[in-house]
């Protein structure tokens, strides 16, 4: 077999040789380069076999790397590789192989050494699903003249209104759609569906479109600056989206993605909050060129919605052939959801695949309570419609944002002091979920933090000696802003963070990863999270494992905090609700887990005494999970914990007992199960009371099986 020869280019001079050094070290000849020019030079002179490019370029980005190559005609083998996320990275395969080239894999940074042999090692060229390419749909005729829609551009007579987005577990603003209006001076308000058609047809809709850009981008930046003067209750306004539609015709434009910079620049908007929406039909018209502007938009950092979603006849190609993040419910499934069991299939049906492909979803045209509920259980994201409020124009839109705010964190507020949480005593089952992720995630630092009005504050810390920290400091306090993980890779590169006290002083945080935690009301109270002193990133393994630890933490803190019976127990339901979580979570992260059940005699003074009370608080209070799973039955569980743990609860029970009653020693039955990594526990044997180890007495030794 010849020896490769791979040509790399990455923006990054250390990511760039770190490239090249893993390419010799699986065999192959290697040449690495951080800009274009230098790049198309070596491809000329060296001609590679294989081509390993990143998308992030700063000059001339990966996608036109990539036209550039398809229109020389290259016949090496194309690795792309990004850190922007795999659906970004598998739509730029897609544009190469679409052009022609030969794609041989795409790598999501940062990926293993022998990812890489075995792309280099391939003949094959990746198999890359490619949607039909089909035609555009002819126009249609339309009746307001180019002449008088010119006019109203000049006039400046279009303007906009602004109709919330709001998240359907908890009601929490998260952002806007930008609707534009035409106020006609002889015929009054002309709605879109009036005139858009024409700008199409006439080649107005570029002018139209940054009229739309101009107006909603000015609008966003008053609005932080008000919102950023109005006090601590309204952080969170500086996560608000805009959503703006974006016409087929637009995906035409050679200049469209510099302009959006320049304009999101200009006004200080960064890019993730501006979300362009597109019908289904919209990149029909050519679909390579459309998949190629549209993996670029969203390499740039832009979000995407695909609109309407399952009123066109090509959706699921379209969903799954473009880089989206965001997919909407067409509203008339979403308005006859009350009625109609068809819409609400397809309602369950849309946000199961949104979530499938990792796309947040909304519901368009939510104008009553129970439909509202019926998205929240379906777990759809979003809802936006009557309900919530009807387009508003700019200042009535920004009035009602800020009292929204200023309502949500009140209750917000509210929900983490009914934790009683506050300033507590730090417990060892939390500390032991902390130290798990800390180990998961390979950090040195990781907390869970509860932030109300004023700070945030630790109730478990690893690798740092703060016990709180100034709201205003705080990296969780961003955490809480939304839903999802929050990651930082470099802070001092982050303008968000780049001056905080906690990176340019000690303890000189640098990277940053956090998960939001829920009261039980949806409400984020806090955060579970890990740090480093220097620059990183987390694989998705890593950070799925990070979320799922956040919810086995939710669990923990929302079961303390409601079910505690007066013996400190949790009672049954909630026992095996978070024990399921908790056991799950250790087969994910290949963790034994010991599972004890204490049996008491019947005629025990420990079944209904204070006795319990005493032995539970002395002996049991070290487990991760204590529970009553019956009169005179208790069970325990020990993350992370083999038959050492087991054991050493074992002594302190005896001890206890013996402290309390001597003769308890002799009438408490315990059985001990160890849940391997690989080999997962029946839990219903446990609480049937049949638990898969033979009972022993306190006092007695017994195997750990």
């Amino acid at each position: 077999m010849t020896t490769p020869r791979v040509l790399i280019i990455d923006d990054d001079e250390l990511v760039a040789a770190t490239l090249h050094a893993m390419a010799e070290a699986v065999g192959a000849e290697a040449h690495a380069t951080s800009d274009s020019d230098s790049f198309f030079a070596a491809l000329e002179q060296w001609q590679p076999t294989h081509i390993l490019l990143d998308l992030n370029m700063p000059n001339l980005d990966g996608m036109e790397v990539i036209a550039e190559l398809a229109n020389r005609g290259v016949e090496a083998g194309i690795i792309v590789v990004s850190g922007v996320g795999r659906r970004v990275i598998d739509a730029a395969a897609r544009t190469a192989a679409a052009r022609g080239l030969r794609v041989v894999g795409a790598l999501d940074k940062p990926f293993m050494i022998e990812d890489l042999e075995l792309l280099l090692s391939s003949r094959d060229p990746l198999t890359v699903p490619l949607a039909p390419l089909p035609r555009s749909p002819r126009p249609t005729d339309f009746h307001v003249s180019a002449s008088e829609l010119e006019r109203a551009l000049a006039e400046e007579e279009l303007f906009l209104v602004y109709q919330p987005k709001v998240e359907c577990r908890t009601r929490t603003l998260a952002g806007f759609e930008a609707l534009v209006r035409w106020r006609h001076p002889e015929h009054g308000l002309v709605m879109p569906d009036r005139f858009i058609p024409q700008a199409e047809e006439c080649g107005l809709i570029d002018a139209l479109t940054a009229r739309v850009l101009e107006l909603g981008l000015a609008w966003m930046a008053d609005w932080d600056r008000v919102a950023s003067g109005d006090g601590n209750s309204l952080r969170a306004a500086s996560t608000l989206s805009l959503s703006v539609n974006l016409s087929a015709r637009s995906l035409t434009s050679a200049s469209l993605i510099s302009e959006l910079e320049a304009r999101c620049a200009r006004h200080g908007i960064p890019p993730a909050r501006l979300i362009l929406e597109l019908t289904e039909t919209a990149t029909m018209a050519d679909p390579v060129t459309s998949l190629d502007l549209l993996t670029r938009l969203r390499a740039r950092g832009f979000r995407l919605a695909i609109d309407d979603f399952g009123t066109g006849f090509s959706s699921m190609v379209q969903l799954v052939r473009l880089p989206f993040s965001e997919i909407k419910v067409d509203k008339s499934f979403v308005m006859t959801a009350a009625a109609s069991l068809e819409s609400r299939k397809v309602i369950r049906s849309v946000v199961d695949l949104g979530h499938s492909l990792k796309l947040t979803t909304t519901a368009e045209g939510v104008e009553d309570e129970e439909v509202l509920s019926l998205l929240r259980e379906l777990g759809c994201d979003l809802a936006q419609g009557y309900l919530e409020s009807r387009p508003l124009e700019g200042e009535v839109a920004a009035a009602w944002a800020l009292e929204h705010f200023r309502a949500d964190e009140a209750r917000r507020v509210a929900a983490l002091r009914e934790l009683a949480m506050l300033d507590t005593p730090p417990e060892p089952r939390i500390d032991r979920l902390t130290r798990l992720a800390s180990r998961t995630c390979a950090t040195p630092i990781a907390l869970v933090t509860l932030v109300d009005a004023e700070r945030q504050w630790f109730k478990s810390r690893r690798g740092i000696e703060l016990a709180e920290t100034p709201r205003d400091q705080a990296f969780c306090a961003h955490t809480i802003l939304c839903e999802g993980l929050t990651v930082v890779p470099d802070a001092e590169r982050d303008a968000r963070f780049s001056d905080n006290v906690l990176v340019t002083g000690a303890p000189f945080l640098r990277f940053y990863a956090g998960a939001p935690l829920h009261a039980r009301d949806g409400s984020r109270v806090g955060a579970l999270c890990v740090a480093d002193h220097a620059p990183r990133e987390l694989s998705r393994s890593q950070l799925d494992t990070l979320l799922d630890i956040a919810r086995q933490v939710e669990r923990e803190l929302n079961e303390q905090a409601t079910a505690a019976n007066a013996h400190g127990l949790l009672p049954r339901a909630a026992f095996e609700d978070s024990a399921r979580g908790a056991l799950a979570l250790c087969r994910r992260v290949r963790i034994d887990a010991t599972l004890m059940t204490l049996e008491f005699a019947p005629d025990s003074p420990m079944v209904d005494s204070d006795a319990l009370t005493q032995l539970v608080e002395g002996a049991l209070r070290g487990s991760d999970l204590v529970g009553e799973l019956g009169p005179g039955r208790v069970g325990l569980i020990l993350l992370s914990s083999a038959g050492a743990g087991a054991s050493a609860v074992r002594h302190r029970l005896a001890s206890r007992a013996s402290a309390v009653d001597a003769t308890l020693v002799g009438a408490i039955d315990v059985r001990i199960s160890v849940s391997r990594a690989r080999e997962p526990l029946d839990l219903e044997l446990l609480f049937r009371g049949a638990a898969a180890a033979a009972p022993v007495r306190l006092g007695e030794s017994a195997a750990v099986g």
